[in-house]
């Protein structure tokens, strides 16, 4: 009999773990997904509230550790970017034509979303983090020029600034225009005007005087009326139809944050929250990822805090990432890639008494059973693959310990 490393491919890219900051965009992790049943359901219930069909905008994805959320994630904002590839298409349209039937609407009317990805930074507040996030999805986007109208405030509030309290800097500022044969009141004027050529000759003399720091209107401004002008430029000008946010890693974020600044931060995802709900032509999407159940922070956080966070909880639909004991044999069979003719009729009879176990009979029909577990999870017989379900949930992350296992 031919050996079984000739007849069967592993698949090993399923170890690593997905990290949104780091994968997005890449179509080598992207093609490694994996759709099943379960997953779809969710992927689904995103893309109907972008077509319009549900009205949610602020939501929190739950589910354990190695569950796949991030993956999901990583194939949601592919689809939102029109950047999915046609592999990873053909896989979920196998698996759900109904969802697949979304992902064509959205392509054909060209439905993009600049994606957001928020992720805490020790010492910063969520503000900071927030517009932090923005400027990096801006510039990792090839946007940068996109100038919000706090940019040009900001600029004039600078100048303002320099001409009452620092006027060595100011004179300095004015001989500089001088050279670019302009002067201070004509820039002004421009800038009052939102005139982008004025903005960016500030930009170019700004580390001139400040020691060769960046002008960043972003780090300085009001977070809300940035989003709001960022959203309403990309709609007009650049052909997007809004932004979607993730905060991923948002357990961490809790767990780790202390009692200063912690009711001033929730009250900015609690109008992110609102600002998000509120659009109606250029639209915002918000999703936090959690490992557990917002409510259940409370047992593990200050009293005070609780009170803070009671805003932000009040506002999030909750999406459970439910992985059903079906999903983790599918997800078995698609990280099995075997040759034709390696299944044979004995096979087949060995495993099909395994069939009348309950732990398989009440889960599947006959015909499912059939080619997700005997032939899916071979040379895993049925009591094997289950033995290692189990296991796995016990000592590991369920799913990548089981990748882990058979790579």
């Amino acid at each position: 009999m031919e050996q079984w490393r000739n007849l069967i491919h592993i698949n090993r890219n399923f170890q690593k773990a997905v990290n949104l900051q780091l994968d997005i965009g890449d179509h080598g992790r992207i093609e490694h997904y994996i759709p099943t049943r379960s997953s779809m359901l969710i992927l689904r219930r995103y893309l109907k509230a972008v077509t319009g069909e549900a009205k949610e905008h602020a939501t929190v994805l739950i589910g354990p550790y190695g569950k796949g959320k991030s993956h999901l994630l990583l194939v949601l904002l592919s689809i939102l970017s029109c950047d999915l590839p046609q592999s990873v298409f053909e896989k979920i349209k196998i698996t759900d034509p109904e969802t697949a039937d979304l992902v064509t609407q959205i392509r054909k009317e060209n439905k993009k979303y600049l994606p957001v990805l928020v992720s805490s930074v020790p010492g910063f507040s969520m503000n900071q983090i927030l517009l932090f996030a923005l400027r990096e999805a801006l510039e990792k986007n090839g946007l940068s020029d996109i100038a919000p109208e706090t940019a040009f405030t900001e600029a004039l509030r600078i100048l303002e600034k320099w001409e009452k309290e620092y006027s060595d800097v100011y004179a300095r500022f004015c001989e500089y225009l001088t050279e670019h044969q302009t002067d201070v009141q004509d820039l002004k004027k421009n800038l009052k005007r939102k005139h982008k050529q004025s903005l960016e000759l500030f930009k170019e003399l700004y580390p001139m005087l400040t020691a060769g720091s960046t002008f960043m209107p972003l780090m300085q401004s009001e977070t809300i009326r940035s989003y709001q002008q960022i959203i309403r430029s990309l709609t007009e000008e650049c052909g997007y139809e809004g932004i979607f946010i993730i905060f991923d890693e948002f357990s961490k974020y809790i767990e780790g944050h202390e009692k200063s600044g912690f009711a001033e931060d929730m009250k900015t995802l609690q109008d992110m929250c609102e600002l998000a709900d509120s659009r109606k032509e250029e639209q915002m999407y918000l999703t936090f990822v959690a490992h557990k159940s917002i409510h259940e922070y409370v047992k593990s956080i200050d009293s005070e805090m609780i009170q803070a966070f009671r805003g932000v909880e009040g506002r999030l639909k909750e999406i459970r990432f439910v992985v059903s004991s079906q999903n983790n044999y599918e997800l078995i069979e698609h990280a099995l890639h075997k040759k034709e003719g390696f299944y044979t009729s004995e096979i087949q009879e060995r495993a099909e008494a395994s069939y009348q176990l309950a732990c398989f009979s009440h889960l599947f029909e006959k015909e499912d059973f059939n080619q997700i577990v005997a032939k899916g999870c071979y040379p895993l017989t049925p009591v094997c693959a289950y033995a290692l379900l189990n296991i796995s949930e016990k000592i590991g992350q369920n799913e990548r310990t089981v990748f882990t296992f058979l790579a």
